[in-house]
């Protein structure tokens, strides 16, 4: 009379399920998070900035206002100033590629600011971390946001 398999085999193979969760938990990889997607560059229209001045929400969230204004020719001041951390700088937009260097109000942190203005208006961006908040090296922190135009 035959009564399957032992219940030895199944203790076997239920330790060896546990093991292998177990080794796959502690050694993955970490999840990088993807960079915002960039559609093609919107066309310009004018020779200055001041096509995409005003007021943007970051990550369509509401307190989280970006304010763009132009300088002269395709100079624009980039600031956040009601965030956790207010932040201003100055940019160039050359063409629909957006550069620039920005500074920390209340701390010693700076960040580079590069981005790419999209066909709907929304500005994709990097902010390129140069310092920390004590002014030490940022270690190649990098944070992905969108700044979409605020109505």
């Amino acid at each position: 009379m035959d009564k399957g398999i032992p219940w030895q085999a199944w203790a076997i193979v239920t330790i060896l399920v546990a093991v292998i969760g177990a080794y796959a938990t502690i050694y993955q990889r970490p999840i990088k998070p993807t960079p915002p997607s960039v559609p093609a560059p919107a066309p310009q229209s004018g020779n200055g900035a001041g096509n995409i001045s005003g007021k943007y929400l970051m990550d369509q969230l509401g307190h989280r206002v970006i304010v763009v204004t132009p300088l002269s020719g395709s100079n624009i001041r980039i600031e956040e100033p009601s965030g956790s951390y207010p932040w201003r700088g100055t940019a160039t937009l050359d063409g629909s590629v957006l550069t620039g260097e920005a500074r920390f109000v209340d701390s010693l942190a700076r960040m580079r600011v590069e981005g790419q203005v999209r066909s709907d208006g929304s500005i994709a961006l990097q902010y390129i971390f140069i310092t920390d908040s004590e002014g030490k090296p940022a270690n190649g922190r990098i944070d992905n946001h969108i700044w979409y135009p605020s109505n």
